[in-house]
C-alpha cells in the first residue's frame, strides 16, 4: 500500500474509533429524499424495485402532522356533511380518515389542550417531536428510532459517499475549539494549506468558541460547490487564515493493498462501507490489481457496519453466476428471493475477513460467497444485524425509522443475532493492539495464508 492510501485508510479507521464528526457536508439530502420513504437495515438502505426512490415519482405519503391536519379537516366535514369519508394515501396503503379520527382523537385533544392551556411555554416542533419518540420507544426496538435533522444529515453524507465541503474532519473534545483531524487529500483545504492538528477558530469571522461540532459544520455547509468560505485556524499559537471554494469531496471507502512476500500475487481489498459510490471504486481497485498481477484476493470487511444494501448486491453479483441467490427477505411471513443478475466477472480464489463489527450489507456480502461459493472466511463471528428498517423522511428533515423485515442468508439462514461464524476462527493477537502492522495482523496473515 502507498503511503498516502495508508495514511487515509489509518485515518477512516480512527473515524470509526473516536466517532469523528464531519466539519462539513452537504444539504442536497433534502433534494434527494424529501417526502420519500427509503428502507434501512441500521444503515442498510435497500433500492429494489418496490423501494425505489425513483426520481420524479409523486409524493405519496404523509408526515404525522399533515395525517393530524387531515383528522381535523373531516372532522369538520363530518360535523357538517354528517357521515362524510375521505381516503388518504398512506405508505401505499387506503386508510379510511374516520379510522384515523378513531384512532388519533385522544391524541389529538392532549395536543390540543396542551398547546393552549398548559400553563408553561411549549415548542410546538419539540412537542411533536417528542410524542413521535414516544411510539418509536414503546417499540422496544434497538434499530426502531426517530432521527433528527443533524443527525439525518450526516446519515445521508456517509451513505452517499460524498459531500460538497472544504475536505476536513474534526474533533472537539470537552467543549474546546475542534481540531483538524483529517484533510482530504487533494481537496479545496488541502490545497489552501489547512493541515492536520490546525485548530478551527473562525468561520466567515464568526468565533467559535462555545459552539459545537455540528453548529459549526451548519455554518460551513452548502448547497452547491463553488460557494467560498472564510476559515481562521490556530497553528501554533498564531492566527492562520484561508479563504477556501467549497467543492464535492468524495469519501474513500475501498483501499487496495497488497501482500508483501515474496513472490506473492494476492491483491488485499478493504471496503470500510458500502455507499452508492463504493461499487465504482470497488471496480477502479480490482482493475488495478489485475493489472499489478494479482490473481487471488482478501477482501477486508472488519469494522464495515454496513451500508446501501444495493451497493452491496452489485459487488457480490461481480463474483457469482447468473441466477445464484444472493439474499432473502422476509415479510411476515412472505419470502422474496434476491438473485445474481450478470455473468460472473471475476474469477479467483478470495478470502474474507470479518470480525465483530462485520455488520449488515457486509453480512448479506459474506453470505452470499460463502454459501454460494464456499469462499473461506476469517475472523470473529459477524455482528448479527439481520433486519431492515423503513426510513421515512418528516417535514423538517428528520427521519423516523423502524423494523420493517429480516433479511436470510442465499440458504434461508437467519442473522439477527447470531451473525455469520467464519470457517476459519482467528481472534486478533495483542501484538496488533500495541503495533497495527501488517505483519502483527495475525488475522490477516492467516487469510494470505490460505491463498499462498
Amino acid at each position: 500500500m502507498d503511503g498516502n492510501k495508508k495514511k487515509k485508510k489509518d485515518n477512516m479507521k480512527k473515524e470509526k474509533d473516536i466517532n469523528i464528526k464531519k466539519i462539513d457536508g452537504t444539504n442536497d439530502k433534502k433534494k434527494k429524499v424529501k417526502n420519500k420513504d427509503v428502507y434501512l437495515e441500521e444503515g442498510i438502505v435497500s433500492e429494489d424495485i418496490s423501494l425505489n426512490k425513483t426520481k420524479g415519482s409523486k409524493r405519496s405519503t404523509f408526515n404525522l402532522v399533515e395525517v393530524i391536519i387531515i383528522m381535523f379537516i373531516t372532522t369538520l366535514f363530518g360535523l357538517l356533511l354528517g357521515g362524510f369519508i375521505a381516503y388518504v394515501k398512506l405508505d401505499e396503503r387506503d386508510v379510511s380518515c374516520s379510522a384515523i379520527r378513531k384512532d388519533m382523537v385522544e391524541f389529538a385533544g392532549v395536543y390540543d389542550d396542551l398547546l393552549n392551556e398548559y400553563y408553561g411555554e411549549i415548542d410546538k416542533e419539540e412537542l411533536m417531536s417528542s410524542a413521535i419518540k414516544g411510539m418509536i420507544s414503546y417499540l422496544e426496538d434497538p434499530y426502531s428510532s426517530y432521527i433528527d435533522s443533524m443527525d439525518a444529515e450526516l446519515l445521508d453524507e456517509e451513505l452517499s459517499g460524498s459531500f460538497v465541503g472544504i475536505g476536513v474532519e474534526i474533533v472537539s473534545v470537552d467543549d474546546q475549539l475542534p481540531v483538524v483531524t483529517m484533510v482530504y487529500e487533494n481537496g479545496p483545504a488541502s490545497k489552501a494549506g489547512v493541515e492536520v492538528g490546525d485548530v478551527l477558530y473562525k468561520v466567515d469571522g464568526k468565533d467559535l468558541t462555545g459552539f459545537s461540532v455540528l453548529e459549526i459544520s451548519s455554518f460551513i455547509k452548502t448547497d452547491e460547490p463553488g460557494k467560498s468560505v472564510a476559515i481562521t485556524v490556530l497553528r501554533n499559537g498564531e492566527e492562520k487564515s484561508f479563504d477556501i471554494v467549497r467543492d464535492v469531496i468524495e469519501i474513500d471507502s475501498v483501499f487496495l493493498s497488497y501482500d508483501e512476500s515474496e513472490d506473492s500475487h494476492v491483491g488485499i481489498i478493504a471496503i470500510t462501507s458500502f455507499a452508492k459510490n463504493t461499487v465504482s471504486q470497488f471496480r477502479e481497485a480490482y482493475e488495478e490489481a489485475l493489472n499489478n498481477g494479482v490473481t487471488s484476493l482478501v477482501i477486508d470487511l472488519r469494522n464495515n457496519s454496513g451500508g446501501y444494501l444495493s451497493s452491496a448486491r452489485d459487488i457480490a453479483d461481480l463474483f457469482l453466476d447468473e441466477g445464484m441467490i444472493i439474499y432473502q427477505k422476509d415479510t411476515k411471513g412472505k419470502i422474496e428471493v434476491f438473485k445474481a443478475e450478470s455473468i460472473k466477472e471475476i474469477d479467483m480464489d478470495v478470502v474474507i475477513l470479518v470480525n465483530g463489527a462485520t455488520a449488515s450489507a457486509s453480512e448479506v456480502f459474506t453470505a452470499a460467497l460463502k454459501e454460494n461459493l464456499n469462499v473461506p472466511v476469517v475472523g470473529v463471528k459477524t455482528y448479527g444485524k439481520g433486519t431492515i428498517q423503513k426510513l421515512h423522511e418528516l417535514s423538517d428533515g428528520s427521519y423516523v425509522k423502524y423494523t420493517v423485515q429480516a433479511w436470510l442468508t442465499p440458504n434461508g439462514n437467519r442473522i439477527e443475532k447470531d451473525g455469520i461464524t467464519p470457517t476459519v476462527e482467528v481472534e486478533l493477537s495483542d501484538a496488533y493492539y500495541e503495533n497495527s502492522i501488517a505483519a502483527n495482523d495475525n488475522q490477516l496473515q492467516q487469510a494470505l495464508e490460505l491463498l499462498r
